[in-house]
């Protein structure tokens, strides 16, 4: 299996993975699977930035069973109803 060549999250991919797609929709990564790659990759290092008790918004997104959501619980904070 060829193992993915890992880069550096610039600040806007960052800031996605930990407090999700800015409110009009747009991305900072051209599609979700890249999007999941990037948190693949740097998860360690994002979990990190986590404040006590609380995950970032990838976390939520892709490790969280999504049985019942909150609809609020993964809009980023200024989305939120």
């Amino acid at each position: 299996m060829e193992k993915r060549r890992r880069r550096e999250l610039d600040l806007g991919e960052f800031l996605e993975l930990m407090i999700g797609p800015r409110g009009s929709g747009q991305s900072a990564f051209p599609s979700d699977e890249a999007r999941r790659e990037a948190w693949e990759d740097h998860r360690e290092e994002l979990e990190a930035e986590d404040p006590p008790g609380k995950r970032c918004w990838a976390a939520r997104q892709y490790d969280e069973p999504k049985d019942d959501p909150d609809p609020d619980e993964d809009a980023p904070p200024w989305g939120r109803g």
